[in-house]
């Protein structure tokens, strides 16, 4: 054991012994380096200095490639910032002047002022202003500049009234219908007649409509089910997801319209074998369908008997809406229905919906 240890001793030394000429040479080196450093020619000192200048061109190059693309950032912002109110409020009184009813005028005006959350528009529709007399009743009462003038009348004279008295009241003025009926002159090469009775007909299209509201009334919620094959329209699906007021929609556009409410535990009702081509599910997410009917029996006061009786009922447990969603969808697809999700849609857009799924849309 002594051997060994000695031995290896001494195997240590001689590694140590050899590390150390190496270290010497090194050093050696570095110094021969430092050395040969000091006599420096005109030539390398040259070649540092352009060196130098290409590194600091390279930097300013790169400053200004950050400070370039500083804009687009600010510009990302901006957009993203799109769609937001600018904070600030605004209060105008818009008066909308029609010779008929003013729903069309009502409609257009509402769309376009979604677009303004900052501007407390006070909207006050006359309608039936079929005269001058009528026209004057309207404009005398208003002064500028927070009231503003929105017309939708047919006789050329009743424009030019409309417009000479906003000019002289300093009123904002705008004629709804004007662009349009000038617009489609040219382009038909015709006149309009002006006449007021047209707009309205009780022609047969008028009468046909009314047929159809009635059909549409006595066809709700699954009733009058063995009548069901006279529908233009049949809308299907779970309950609380729209069907009566699409359905109601659809009717005042003219279409019979039937709807079918139903449970997945009991089927599909074989009448609506009666209907292929015509059937249109509804769906909805969820989540929505279950706030809808929690919503819906608050305001009937059915959540609270049932509270005070300290039951519950499946209908309003989101696990059994959200088995039930998945079960009509399911039975959708196996019949061929066509679906419709109409989470966070309009009686008006899911109606249009209805139609193109249909082939009906004109």
């Amino acid at each position: 054991m002594a051997k060994q240890g000695s031995s290896s001793s001494r195997r240590g030394k001689s590694s140590s012994a050899e590390k150390t000429p190496k270290s010497r040479t090194s050093s050696r080196g570095k110094v021969a380096g430092t050395a040969s450093k000091r006599p420096e020619n005109s030539t390398s000192r040259a070649s540092k200095k352009t060196t130098r200048s290409s590194q600091a061109r390279s930097e300013k190059q790169t400053s200004s490639t950050a400070t370039a693309k500083t804009p687009a950032r600010g510009s990302a912002r901006k957009t993203t910032q799109a769609g937001k109110s600018s904070g600030k409020r605004t209060s105008k009184r818009l008066h909308l002047i029609s010779d008929f009813t003013g729903n069309l005028a009502n409609h257009l005006v509402s769309t376009v002022m979604s677009q303004y959350p900052d501007c407390e528009a006070e909207r006050a529709i006359h309608r039936f202003c079929d005269s001058l007399e009528k026209i004057d009743k309207v404009l005398k009462p208003l002064r500028g500049p927070r009231d503003v003038i929105l017309h939708a009348v047919i006789d050329s004279e009743a424009k030019r009234r409309i417009e000479e008295a906003a000019l002289t009241k300093g009123i904002e003025c705008l004629d709804l219908t004007g662009s349009l009926t000038e617009f489609l002159s040219r382009a038909l090469g015709q006149q309009p007649t002006n006449d007021p009775d047209r707009v309205h007909k009780t022609d047969e299209q008028y009468f046909h409509r009314i047929d159809a509201m009635e059909f549409t009334l006595q066809h709700d919620d699954s009733r009058r089910l063995d009548t069901i094959d006279q529908a233009d329209i049949v809308l299907v699906g779970l309950s609380r997801v729209s069907k009566s007021p699409t359905s109601t929609f659809l009717g005042s556009l003219g279409y019979k319209t039937a709807n079918v409410s139903f449970a997945p535990e009991l089927g599909l009702p074989k009448e609506l074998k009666q209907c292929r081509g015509r059937i249109v599910g509804l769906t909805m997410q969820p989540k929505r369908l279950y706030e809808i009917r929690q919503r819906r029996f608050r305001l009937n006061r059915f959540a609270t008997a049932f509270e005070e009786r300290h039951e519950s009922i499946s209908y309003l447990d989101v696990r059994e809406v959200t088995r039930e969603v998945m079960a009509a969808e399911s039975m959708y697809r196996a019949a061929g229905i066509p679906t419709i999700d109409v989470t966070q849609m309009t009686i008006e857009e899911a109606a249009t919906h209805v139609l193109d799924k249909l082939g009906l849309l004109q």
